[in-house]
């Protein structure tokens, strides 16, 4: 299978994992985009970068990089700091149930969880981004 297809599959394999995290209402693959407030807790699977080595004589190493990005909106800025803490961890146990993705992937290594807010007038906005880099032979 070529790096075309592989790449998406490991994509829609995560999305398919997080879809099992039955506290979030809404996972997308792609850039960020607008949320309706009724669609929180939110998730994003965006890919990132593609460092390559080589693996074999004629193998390549990816390591395909994705971001995926927990959102958590709500009135109280202690509980959506005290609710993305814990969805992110959901989220981070899902995907480190099945570290090749159904078979998508060699391996998958996570690199961070980096949490940042903002607060709004009436709500507060929470998240966190998980790096994990999905390495595979093409």
């Amino acid at each position: 299978m070529g790096l075309d297809l592989l790449h998406w599959d490991i994509l829609e394999a995560i999305e398919t994992k997080l879809g099992e995290v039955t506290d979030l209402k809404s996972i997308s693959i792609g850039e960020l985009k607008a949320v309706p407030p009724d669609k929180f807790p939110a998730c994003f699977i965006i890919p990132k970068r593609d460092p390559e080595s080589w693996a074999t004589g004629n193998e390549l190493l990816h390591k395909l990089r994705t971001w995926i990005i927990v959102l958590v909106r709500g009135p109280d800025p202690q509980k959506t700091q005290e609710d993305i803490v814990k969805l992110s961890g959901k989220v981070h146990d899902k995907v480190k149930e099945d570290l090749t993705l159904g078979g998508n992937c060699e391996n998958v290594n996570f690199n961070e969880r980096v949490f940042d807010y903002e607060l709004g007038k009436d709500f507060c906005l929470n998240w966190a981004v998980l790096e994990i880099d999905c390495e595979v032979e093409a």
